[in-house]
């Protein structure tokens, strides 16, 4: 297998993001690192102002492990990946949009108005996914000089839906890709990303990066928890209730990816 890269820095790592076709499998890459005067950070944000500050501040404290690894086996540099779940954040809500200064109103339609109104914020309440799922790179680096004995950062993954069959191996793909050339990475991916197919639960998928291909079955909506992100016709479909026909493709293939890193190695 060929170990060159499988893609051409000047053409494509400037390459543009479809948001809305980002939007259907990430919310955000966060790159957070740990400041030992400030704690964590968030020092960037794809795209920006996608968080609360709430958010931002639980994004920021759940991307780390407890602690520094002592197990680095002769290596100064140790990389783990881990996930966690965050409840998302109720944002300010719009001011009610019935004007005082308006003195005639007939109150039959003004009572109206207030039903609709309410029946149409209950159902955005309910549509908006409740919770965030955090995949995480983390790269810890042992440094005896440093006061905590290193230094470590993380590259987040932020998602309504928890696949990590997607997103562990993204993340194999995607760290060292980012520690190797910065931040451009994160254009990249994102514009890789947003060109998949939306998900499609309960069948396999091949999602390309570059030369690289994802092949992943993602589980079907039923076993998927509810957080309103998911249609409805998904969770009635008739082969919702059946395993894939093709049981050589089990759902967690997560190695699968992993013969295609020696693509964006030594880049």
């Amino acid at each position: 297998m060929s170990r060159s890269p499988s893609f051409h820095a000047r053409s494509q790592l400037d390459a543009k993001v479809d948001e809305e076709g980002f939007q259907q499998w990430v919310v955000a890459f966060c790159i957070i690192r740990f400041d030992l005067e400030q704690g964590q950070l968030i020092e960037e944000c794809y795209p920006p102002g996608c968080l609360t500050q709430n958010e931002a501040l639980e994004v920021a404290f759940s991307s780390f492990p407890d602690s520094i690894s002592q197990h680095h086996n002769g290596s100064s540099i140790h990389d783990c990946i881990f996930f966690f779940r965050i409840r998302r954040q109720e944002k300010s809500h719009i001011a009610n949009v019935v004007s005082h200064e308006i003195v005639e109103v007939d109150r039959e339609i003004a009572s109206l108005d207030d039903k609709v109104l309410k029946q149409s914020n209950n159902i955005q309440k309910s549509n908006r996914p409740k919770y965030l799922y955090g995949f995480v790179f983390n790269r810890q680096i042992h440094d005896d000089r440093l006061k905590r004995g290193g230094e470590q950062k993380s590259m987040v993954i932020l998602s309504h839906n928890p696949y990590s069959i997607v997103f562990r191996p993204l993340l194999q793909i995607m760290g060292p890709l980012y520690f190797d050339i910065g931040k451009k990475a994160l254009n990249y991916i994102a514009a890789s990303v947003s060109s998949w197919p939306a998900p499609l639960t309960g069948q396999l998928m091949e999602l390309y990066i570059g030369n690289a291909t994802l092949k992943v079955h993602l589980p079907p909506a039923h076993s998927l928890p509810w957080s309103g992100a998911v249609f409805f016709e998904d969770l009635i479909s008739p082969i919702a209730h059946f395993l894939p026909s093709n049981q050589s493709v089990p759902q967690g293939l997560f190695h699968d990816s992993k013969i295609f890193l020696g693509y964006f190695e030594g880049f």
